[in-house]
Parts: structure tokens; sequence; C-alpha cells
């Protein structure tokens, strides 16, 4: 007598109901030939492609993510989207938003994002954000596909200006001018804190030059040789307070695309420019 005949007729019934089971679990799941010819798609797009869950971890990490952003899939994966690539300054305004895309099926279409990549590099991406249902969890995700724009440089002496963008079929919104401006004002702290920072380095310079002249010289020589030096720096440091202070002014009171890309090229130089000159040599 072989195995399947001494089963009892309930054994073998509840192996044919885990069998069928079995078959219509594979016959849901398996891919058509659409869905295979869409992945593949989706896996040779020049865009970005990621999904996160209503507390904000990255459930999906694909397309050109890892590349863009810096990003590793087992680096990103479960980590909090807002702490990974978004700006301290835009993560309230993202966090309300994933919400409102996730709660409410608010759907975000093309619009300017300045996102930040591991090493701290500015990543100008235009961005599609929408809900899709996760059929694993029973539960709703933000999905992104984004596009990195960063090449067309954004000023209108080299490309397009963001207004020229907008004709040319992408939206140009208040959202968009408002983030430009947070990432002007973002660029001219850096530059501020970084050029502050070379002036307090000229000063020790200075002040460990002016320590080793007075043994040799005296004091006063000493001081007389350093006033030049500490008179030059304490005016670029005012300088650069009054220069900055003016930037944001100017940022915050711009209207327009054009008017931010003019401003653009202040900070540009401001960003570049050496901050002071090289203090004495001993």
């Amino acid at each position: 007598m072989s195995q399947n005949e001494r089963k009892s007729e309930e054994e073998l019934l509840t192996e044919v109901r885990l069998l069928q089971e079995r078959v219509s679990y594979l016959e849901k799941h398996s891919l058509t030939r659409e869905q295979k010819l869409k992945l593949a798609i989706v896996d040779r797009l020049p865009f970005t492609v990621w999904a996160c869950d209503r507390n904000f971890r990255i459930v999906l990490w694909s397309g050109r993510s890892a590349e863009i952003y810096q990003a590793p899939p087992e680096k990103a994966l479960g980590t909090n989207y807002l702490e990974l690539f978004v700006d301290p300054p835009e993560r309230a305004q993202s966090r309300e938003d994933c919400l409102k895309i996730i709660d409410e099926d608010m759907v975000q279409n093309n619009f300017l994002a300045y996102d930040r990549a591991q090493d701290g590099s500015r990543r100008a991406m235009l961005t599609n954000c929408f809900r899709i249902f996760d059929e694993e969890t029973k539960q709703y995700l933000q999905a992104e596909v984004s596009v990195e724009i960063s090449d067309l440089q954004l000023r209108s002496e080299q490309h397009r200006t963001l207004r020229e963008v907008g004709v040319a079929g992408l939206v140009q919104t208040a959202r968009t001018i408002e983030m430009y401006k947070r990432d002007l004002m973002g660029r001219i702290d850096s530059a501020n804190s970084r050029r502050l920072d070379r002036i307090r380095e000229r000063r020790h310079e200075v002040n460990a030059w002016f320590d080793k002249a007075r043994v040799k010289v005296g004091e006063q020589n000493a001081q007389d040789l350093t006033a030049a030096d500490s008179e030059r720096l304490h005016k670029e440091q005012q300088s650069l307070i009054e220069r900055c202070t003016g930037l944001r002014a100017a940022v915050q009171d711009a209207k327009t695309i054009e008017e931010l890309d003019r401003i653009d090229d202040t900070v540009r130089a401001l960003e570049t420019s050496d901050p002071v000159l090289s203090a004495k040599e001993n």
C-alpha cells in the first residue's frame, strides 16, 4: 500500500486545499509580461525611484537613488528619508507633505526640490510624489520619482532659468521660489560660517606671530607690525557681516526667479572667493 493510500481522507483533503492555496498565491503573485516590461523600463530610467511609509522609513530604493544620493540600498532601506537627504530647513514641510500624500492622496507634480547627497553636495531634483498601496502591509506609502536637473545650473547666462524650464512644460510655483530662497539662505550661512572660520584662523596666526615678534623687537614694535593685519581682519569681518546681511535681505525681498538668479551669482562669488589675504610670514 502506498503512502498516499495510507493517508486518511481528511489528510488528503487538507493537502489538496493547501495545494490549491499555493497555486492561487502563485497565480496572483506571478508577473505578467506587461509587468516584467514595466520593471525593465524602471530599471533603466535615469530617475530616482523610492517609497516610504508614514513613519518616513524608506521601503523601496531603486532607479538611480543610490547613485544620486550616494547611499547604497543597505544604508537607505529602513532609514528616515528626511535625515538621509533632506536639508534641515526643508524637513518640517517635507514631513507635512508626506503625510498629506499618504492620508489625503495629495499629488505633487513637477516641483523643484534641493536635496543633499551624502558628501553634502546639492542636488536639484524635479520631483513627482504620489501615494501607492502596499499589498503586503495593506498600507499606503509615499512614492517619489525624480530626475536630477543640477546640470541646468539654474542660471540664465549659462543655461535655462527656472522660468524657461517652466515654459518648457515644468511647473513653476510659489513653492519653487520658496525652496530656491531657502537654498540661497543656507548657502549664504554656510559661506559666512566658512569665511568667519578663516578670519579666526588668520587672527590666531597674527597673534602667534606677535608673540614671537615681541620677544625679538619688543611689544610696542610688535604691535605696530601687526596693527595693519589686525585692522584688515577687523574690516574683513565687518564687511562680511554687512554683505551677508544684505544678501539675506535681498533673498527675502525677491519676488521672481530672475531676481534670485542674480542673487545666486553673488552667492557663488561669496562661496568661491578666498575670504582674507594670507597673514604675515614669520
